[in-house]
C-alpha cells in the first residue's frame, strides 16, 4: 500500500514541480513576466521530447524485462543517445541565441535541466524505487523554486541559477540510484527519437497554447493560461499516477499475456468513468485559487468559460494514456507518429485560419477538444487490435 502511495506521489511530482515553479515565478516577477518566460519554457519542453522524453519512455519499456546484468548496458546506451541529442539541440539553440534572441539561451538551459531531470527519474521509476525517487523529486522541486528566489534577489538570470542548481540535483540522482554507466558494449537505438516524435506530436497542441496566446493576445493572458493549465493538471495527478504505475507491469507482461487485455481495459474504464471526480475537484480548486489570487478581468474572455475549456481538454487528454501505454509496450511508434502528426497538422491549420478570421481562445480550445476526443477513440481501437493479434499469434 505504501509503495502504491509513493508511486502516485512520484508520478505526479513533475506536474507539481512545474506548478510550484510557475507560482513562485509569478509571485516574484508578476503575471506578465510569467507569460514571457512560460512561452520559452513550453518551447523547451517541445524540444525535450526529442532530447529526453522519448529516451525516458524507452527506459520505461526496456528496463523492466531486462536481466539484472543487462540493465546497466541498456541504460548506458540510451543515456549516450540522450546526451548526444541534447548536445545537438543546445548547440543549435545557442547559435540561435547569438544571432536571433537571447531567450534561446534560457530555452537551451531548460532543455538541459528539465530534460536531465525527466530522463534520470525514469530509471528510478522503472525499478520502482519510490523512496529514492521521492528524494530526487523533492530535491529538484526545492532547488528549482529556490533558483527563482535567488535570481530575484541577486538579479542573476533565472536560467543561470537553474543550471548551477541542476548540478546538485543530478548528483543526488547518482547518489541515491547507485546506477553504473557502462562505457562499452552498449547498443544504440533510434526508437527514442520515434517515441520523442510521438510525444511531441501528441503534446504539441497543449504546449502550443501559451505561445499562441502570447503571440495573438498578450503576455498577461498567456501567464493566466499558464497558471490555469498548470493548476488544472492537478486533476491529472491521480489518474496519471495510476496509469504510469501500471506501465512497468504491462511492459513485463507483454501483449501476448492472457491478463494483459483485462488490465489495459480496466485502466481505460477507470480513466473514462472516474476522471470526472478528479477534474471536478480540480475545477473547484482552480476557480477558487484564480478568483482569490487573481481578481482580474479580460476584455474579450470570461474566466469561467476558459476554465471549463481547460478542464474538458485535460480530461480527454488523460483518457488517452491507457491506450497509448499499450502502443508503447508494442513499440508501435510509427502508427502513433502518423496519427499524431495528422492531428497536430489539423490543429495548427485550423489555428492558421484564425490569422484570416481573427484569433479566438475559445475556438482554439474547441479545436483541441474535438481532436482529443477523436484521438482517444482511435488509440483505443488500435490498442485493442494489437492485443487481439498478439494473443492469436
Amino acid at each position: 500500500m505504501l509503495n502504491k502511495l509513493l508511486a502516485m506521489i512520484s508520478a505526479g511530482a513533475p506536474g507539481v514541480t512545474r506548478l510550484l515553479f510557475f507560482v513562485v515565478y509569478e509571485f516574484m516577477f508578476g503575471l506578465e513576466e510569467l507569460g514571457n518566460f512560460s512561452s520559452g519554457f513550453f518551447i523547451a519542453i517541445m524540444i525535450c521530447f526529442f532530447t529526453s522524453t522519448g529516451w525516458s519512455l524507452l527506459l520505461d519499456v526496456r528496463i523492466p524485462p531486462c536481466k539484472e546484468d543487462e540493465k546497466y548496458k541498456v541504460f548506458s546506451g540510451i543515456l549516450f543517445m540522450c546526451m548526444a541529442t541534447t548536445f545537438v539541440a543546445c548547440l543549435v539553440l545557442c547559435v540561435l541565441g547569438y544571432y536571433y534572441s537571447d531567450i534561446m539561451y534560457d530555452v537551451a538551459i531548460i532543455v538541459f535541466v528539465w530534460g536531465g531531470y525527466a530522463f534520470f527519474r525514469s530509471w528510478l521509476f522503472a525499478h520502482r524505487e519510490y523512496k529514492e525517487l521521492l528524494i530526487y523529486d523533492l530535491s529538484f522541486m526545492a532547488l528549482t523554486s529556490l533558483s527563482v528566489i535567488v535570481a530575484y534577489y541577486t538579479s542573476v538570470e533565472v536560467g543561470v541559477v537553474l543550471l548551477v542548481m541542476s548540478v546538485v540535483v543530478f548528483w543526488v540522482f547518482f547518489h541515491v540510484s547507485k546506477v553504473k554507466v557502462v562505457l562499452a558494449k552498449f547498443e544504440f537505438s533510434h526508437k527514442g527519437l520515434e517515441f520523442g516524435l510521438v510525444n511531441f506530436l501528441s503534446s504539441s497542441i497543449f504546449l502550443g497554447f501559451v505561445p499562441l496566446v502570447a503571440y495573438f493576445e498578450s503576455a498577461e493572458l498567456a501567464g493566466y493560461v499558464t497558471l490555469l493549465g498548470s493548476i488544472a493538471n492537478i486533476g491529472q495527478l491521480i489518474p496519471r499516477a495510476i496509469a504510469v504505475y501500471q506501465m512497468p507491469t504491462l511492459a513485463s507482461m507483454g501483449l501476448a499475456h492472457k491478463e494483459f487485455y483485462v488490465k489495459a481495459r480496466n485502466m481505460l474504464l477507470f480513466q473514462v468513468s472516474t476522471n470526472f471526480v478528479f477534474f471536478l475537484s480540480a475545477a473547484v480548486l482552480v476557480f477558487w485559487y484564480i478568483d482569490f489570487f487573481y481578481p482580474i478581468a479580460f476584455d474579450n474572455y470570461d474566466k469561467d468559460i476558459i476554465l471549463v475549456c481547460v478542464v474538458v481538454y485535460t480530461y480527454f487528454s488523460i483518457c488517452s494514456i491507457p491506450p497509448s501505454n499499450v502502443l508503447c509496450v508494442a513499440e508501435d511508434s510509427i502508427y502513433m507518429i502518423y496519427m499524431n502528426a495528422a492531428m497536430a497538422v489539423t490543429f495548427y491549420l485550423l489555428c492558421a485560419c484564425m490569422l484570416v478570421f481573427g484569433f479566438s481562445l475559445y475556438a482554439m480550445y474547441a479545436f483541441s477538444i474535438m481532436i482529443g476526443i477523436f484521438r482517444v477513440v482511435t488509440l483505443t481501437r488500435r490498442a485493442r487490435g494489437l492485443i487481439l493479434n498478439a494473443s492469436v499469434a
